[in-house]
Protein backbone atom coordinates (compact mmCIF):
# COMPACT_ATOMS: atom_id res chain seq x y z
CA UNK A 1 0.00 0.00 0.00
CA UNK A 2 1.52 3.67 -0.70
CA UNK A 3 0.53 5.65 1.62
CA UNK A 4 -0.41 9.27 0.81
CA UNK A 5 1.64 12.26 2.35
CA UNK A 6 0.45 14.47 4.89
CA UNK A 7 1.47 17.54 6.92
CA UNK A 8 1.09 16.97 10.34
CA UNK A 9 -2.26 18.43 11.63
CA UNK A 10 -3.52 17.61 8.02
CA UNK A 11 -3.35 14.07 9.09
CA UNK A 12 -4.77 14.57 12.73
CA UNK A 13 -7.91 16.03 10.98
CA UNK A 14 -8.31 13.19 8.55
CA UNK A 15 -7.76 10.51 11.19
CA UNK A 16 -10.59 12.37 12.99
CA UNK A 17 -12.97 12.79 10.06
CA UNK A 18 -12.39 9.02 8.99
CA UNK A 19 -13.13 8.03 12.59
CA UNK A 20 -16.13 10.11 12.91
CA UNK A 21 -18.06 8.46 9.25
CA UNK A 22 -17.05 5.34 10.88
CA UNK A 23 -18.88 5.95 14.35
CA UNK A 24 -21.48 6.95 12.57
CA UNK A 25 -21.69 4.10 10.38
CA UNK A 26 -20.25 0.60 12.24
CA UNK A 27 -20.58 2.42 16.10
CA UNK A 28 -18.07 2.78 18.57
CA UNK A 29 -17.60 -0.82 19.30
CA UNK A 30 -16.19 -1.22 15.38
CA UNK A 31 -13.87 1.61 15.35
CA UNK A 32 -10.04 0.93 15.54
CA UNK A 33 -6.71 2.72 14.65
CA UNK A 34 -6.01 0.07 12.50
CA UNK A 35 -9.34 0.86 10.68
CA UNK A 36 -8.92 4.29 10.46
CA UNK A 37 -5.07 4.15 9.78
CA UNK A 38 -6.22 2.04 6.20
CA UNK A 39 -9.14 4.27 5.82
CA UNK A 40 -6.48 7.26 5.19
CA UNK A 41 -4.24 5.16 3.48
CA UNK A 42 -1.83 5.28 6.09
CA UNK A 43 0.33 2.74 8.05
CA UNK A 44 -1.37 0.99 11.01
CA UNK A 45 1.14 2.93 13.31
CA UNK A 46 0.71 6.45 11.84
CA UNK A 47 -1.83 7.11 13.83
CA UNK A 48 -0.09 6.77 17.23
CA UNK A 49 1.52 9.84 16.10
CA UNK A 50 -1.32 11.77 17.13
CA UNK A 51 -3.38 10.04 19.36
CA UNK A 52 -2.28 7.74 22.74
CA UNK A 53 -4.87 4.95 22.11
CA UNK A 54 -8.61 4.29 20.85
CA UNK A 55 -10.05 6.20 24.01
CA UNK A 56 -7.30 8.99 23.22
CA UNK A 57 -8.90 9.25 19.35
CA UNK A 58 -12.57 9.31 20.42
CA UNK A 59 -12.16 11.77 23.08
CA UNK A 60 -10.58 14.17 19.94
CA UNK A 61 -13.47 12.91 17.92
CA UNK A 62 -15.77 13.99 20.60
CA UNK A 63 -14.59 17.35 21.40
CA UNK A 64 -13.90 18.21 17.86
CA UNK A 65 -18.11 17.45 16.96
CA UNK A 66 -18.83 19.38 20.19
CA UNK A 67 -16.59 22.62 19.12
CA UNK A 68 -18.15 22.58 15.50
CA UNK A 69 -22.05 22.05 17.35
CA UNK A 70 -21.16 25.39 19.80
CA UNK A 71 -19.56 27.20 17.29
CA UNK A 72 -22.75 26.63 15.01
CA UNK A 73 -25.33 27.17 17.95
CA UNK A 74 -23.24 30.52 18.45
CA UNK A 75 -23.27 31.47 14.97
CA UNK A 76 -27.18 31.70 14.73
CA UNK A 77 -27.70 33.07 18.15
CA UNK A 78 -25.34 36.38 16.99
CA UNK A 79 -27.27 36.45 13.60
CA UNK A 80 -30.28 37.71 15.79
CA UNK A 81 -29.49 40.48 18.25
CA UNK A 82 -33.25 40.91 18.84
CA UNK A 83 -35.67 40.04 21.94
CA UNK A 84 -35.25 36.73 23.31
CA UNK A 85 -37.75 35.15 21.78
CA UNK A 86 -36.15 35.77 18.36
CA UNK A 87 -33.09 35.18 19.33
CA UNK A 88 -34.82 31.19 20.46
CA UNK A 89 -35.99 31.01 16.95
CA UNK A 90 -33.15 31.42 15.25
CA UNK A 91 -31.02 29.09 17.80
CA UNK A 92 -33.81 26.31 17.09
CA UNK A 93 -32.99 27.24 13.34
CA UNK A 94 -29.18 26.58 13.65
CA UNK A 95 -29.61 23.58 15.81
CA UNK A 96 -32.17 21.78 13.11
CA UNK A 97 -29.88 23.25 10.01
CA UNK A 98 -26.64 22.23 11.83
CA UNK A 99 -28.01 18.83 12.45
CA UNK A 100 -28.98 18.28 8.59
CA UNK A 101 -25.79 19.85 7.62
CA UNK A 102 -24.06 16.76 9.21
CA UNK A 103 -25.97 13.91 10.18
CA UNK A 104 -22.84 12.12 11.25
CA UNK A 105 -22.34 14.49 14.24
CA UNK A 106 -25.80 13.89 15.01
CA UNK A 107 -25.30 10.23 15.20
CA UNK A 108 -22.07 10.54 16.99
CA UNK A 109 -23.34 12.57 19.82
CA UNK A 110 -27.21 11.42 20.47
CA UNK A 111 -27.26 7.49 18.79
CA UNK A 112 -24.03 5.83 20.03
CA UNK A 113 -23.94 6.47 23.60
CA UNK A 114 -20.43 8.15 23.39
CA UNK A 115 -21.51 11.62 25.18
CA UNK A 116 -22.22 11.57 28.94
CA UNK A 117 -26.14 12.38 29.76
CA UNK A 118 -26.74 16.10 30.98
CA UNK A 119 -27.29 16.11 34.74
CA UNK A 120 -30.08 17.22 36.27
CA UNK A 121 -29.03 19.82 38.13
CA UNK A 122 -28.87 23.30 36.76
CA UNK A 123 -24.95 23.40 34.82
CA UNK A 124 -22.65 25.85 36.06
CA UNK A 125 -19.71 24.60 34.40
CA UNK A 126 -18.74 25.68 31.01
CA UNK A 127 -16.87 22.80 29.68
CA UNK A 128 -16.12 21.60 26.37
CA UNK A 129 -18.68 18.69 26.31
CA UNK A 130 -21.63 21.27 27.84
CA UNK A 131 -20.71 24.32 25.47
CA UNK A 132 -23.64 23.30 23.27
CA UNK A 133 -26.49 22.55 25.86
CA UNK A 134 -24.71 25.49 27.71
CA UNK A 135 -25.28 28.05 25.11
CA UNK A 136 -29.00 26.90 23.93
CA UNK A 137 -29.91 26.78 28.06
CA UNK A 138 -28.94 30.30 28.63
CA UNK A 139 -31.03 31.08 25.76
CA UNK A 140 -33.73 29.39 26.85
CA UNK A 141 -33.82 30.47 30.27
CA UNK A 142 -33.74 34.55 29.19
CA UNK A 143 -36.62 33.50 27.09
CA UNK A 144 -38.58 32.35 29.94
CA UNK A 145 -37.36 34.99 31.96
CA UNK A 146 -38.73 37.15 29.17
CA UNK A 147 -42.29 35.56 29.60
CA UNK A 148 -42.21 35.84 33.39
CA UNK A 149 -42.04 31.87 34.00
CA UNK A 150 -40.83 31.14 37.50
CA UNK A 151 -37.58 29.43 37.60
CA UNK A 152 -39.48 26.37 39.48
CA UNK A 153 -40.93 25.71 36.07
CA UNK A 154 -37.96 26.15 33.87
CA UNK A 155 -36.84 22.67 33.48
CA UNK A 156 -40.10 21.04 31.78
CA UNK A 157 -40.39 24.24 29.46
CA UNK A 158 -36.23 23.97 28.69
CA UNK A 159 -37.10 19.76 28.13
CA UNK A 160 -39.56 20.74 25.85
CA UNK A 161 -38.04 23.47 24.03
CA UNK A 162 -35.00 21.02 23.17
CA UNK A 163 -37.45 17.79 22.47
CA UNK A 164 -38.71 20.25 19.89
CA UNK A 165 -35.86 21.27 17.79
CA UNK A 166 -33.89 18.28 18.48
CA UNK A 167 -37.27 15.93 16.97
CA UNK A 168 -37.32 18.30 13.75
CA UNK A 169 -33.84 17.33 13.46
CA UNK A 170 -34.03 13.63 13.93
CA UNK A 171 -37.11 13.57 11.60
CA UNK A 172 -34.91 15.61 8.80
CA UNK A 173 -32.27 13.09 8.97
CA UNK A 174 -33.98 10.19 9.02
CA UNK A 175 -36.02 11.78 6.38
CA UNK A 176 -39.10 10.96 8.50
CA UNK A 177 -40.29 14.33 6.70
CA UNK A 178 -39.81 15.84 3.17
CA UNK A 179 -39.57 19.73 3.88
CA UNK A 180 -37.44 20.12 0.52
CA UNK A 181 -34.47 22.82 -0.37
CA UNK A 182 -36.44 25.39 1.59
CA UNK A 183 -37.19 23.36 4.85
CA UNK A 184 -36.03 25.98 7.18
CA UNK A 185 -38.51 28.55 6.48
CA UNK A 186 -41.00 25.12 7.85
CA UNK A 187 -38.94 24.66 10.26
CA UNK A 188 -39.21 28.29 11.43
CA UNK A 189 -43.32 28.10 10.78
CA UNK A 190 -43.58 25.38 13.22
CA UNK A 191 -41.32 26.57 16.10
CA UNK A 192 -43.35 30.18 15.48
CA UNK A 193 -46.04 27.61 17.04
CA UNK A 194 -44.72 27.07 19.96
CA UNK A 195 -42.63 30.54 20.96
CA UNK A 196 -44.29 32.88 22.40
CA UNK A 197 -43.13 36.70 20.99
CA UNK A 198 -44.69 38.52 23.94
CA UNK A 199 -45.46 37.85 27.61
CA UNK A 200 -49.39 37.44 28.65
CA UNK A 201 -51.00 40.02 30.54
CA UNK A 202 -50.97 39.30 34.14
Amino acid sequence: MKEKRYHHEDLRQELIDAGIRMIAEDGVEKLSMRRIAAACGVSHTAPYKHFQNKDDMLAAILQFVLVQFAQGLQESVDRQPGTPPERLLELGKGYVQFMAEHPDYLKILFFTGFMSPVPREELADTSTDRRPYLLFQQTAITYLEYLRIPKEEYRPHLISLWALVHGIAVMLVNRNIDAGPDYLDEVERVLRTVIRFAPEDT
